[in-house]
C-alpha cells in the first residue's frame, strides 16, 4: 500500500526512517526507462520492519516500508521533476524484494492508465448521470466487458480506433462478443 497524507501519522513515520543507514537488513533497486518523450529513473529502497517495535508503525501486519523515488525527466522542454513516496506492505522480505515491489508499484499504474483511464475518458464514466444503483454497476460491467474484448482482440491500439471500426461494422462487434463468450 502506498501511503498517502490522508495517513498523516504513517507518513511521518515512514519519512522519518533512516533510509539510508546500513545497519538494518534492506534491498535496493534502480530502473531507468526512456519513453513518451521522457526519461523516468525508479529507486526502491525496502526495510524488514521486524526491527521496529510494534507501536511505532501504526498499522497492523505490517512486514516491509518501501521508498520509491521517481525522477522525470522531459527531453523536449529539458524540465526535471522529483517525487518521493512511501509505502508499507504485509509481505515479508523473503517474499517481496525491493525490484518485486517496485513491479507491484508499477502494476498498480498499469491497471490505473489502461482501465480507470479508459472508463474515465474513452467512456466518460465520471459525467454518467444515472442514479439507478444497479444501472450504473451494470453499465460499468458493460464497459469493463467491451475494454477487454477489444483488448484480447489485438488488432488495434487505442480505444477510439476500435469504437469507430465496431459502430461501423457492428456485426464484427457481435461475432467477437460471441467468439470470446464461448472460447473458454
Amino acid at each position: 500500500m502506498t501511503v498517502k497524507g490522508n495517513r498523516r501519522e504513517l507518513l511521518d513515520d515512514l519519512a522519518a526512517f533512516h533510509w539510508d543507514t546500513k545497519q538494518v537488513a534492506a534491498t535496493e533497486y534502480a530502473t531507468t526507462e526512456k519513453a513518451h518523450g521522457r526519461i523516468e529513473t525508479r529507486r526502491c529502497r525496502a526495510i524488514g520492519l521486524d526491527f521496529v517495535s510494534p507501536e511505532y508503525v501504526s498499522m497492523p501486519h505490517r512486514r516491509q516500508a518501501f521508498r520509491i523515488e521517481r525522477e522525470r525527466n522531459v527531453l523536449r522542454s529539458d524540465k526535471t521533476s522529483a517525487e518521493t513516496v512511501y509505502g508499507v506492505t504485509s509481505l515479508g522480505p523473503e517474499r517481496a524484494s525491493a525490484s518485486e515491489l517496485l513491479s507491484l508499484n508499477r502494476g498498480h499504474w498499469e491497471i490505473e492508465n489502461r482501465l480507470h483511464y479508459v472508463r474515465d475518458f474513452t467512456y466518460d464514466e465520471d459525467r454518467n448521470r444515472v442514479r439507478a444503483k444497479r444501472l450504473r454497476r451494470n453499465l460499468a460491467c458493460l464497459a469493463n466487458a467491451a475494454i477487454s474484448i477489444i483488448r484480447l482482440d489485438g488488432r488495434f491500439d487505442y480505444m477510439p480506433q476500435a469504437h469507430r471500426h465496431f459502430a461501423a461494422d457492428q456485426d464484427d462487434a457481435l461475432r467477437q462478443t460471441m467468439r470470446r463468450r464461448f472460447a473458454g
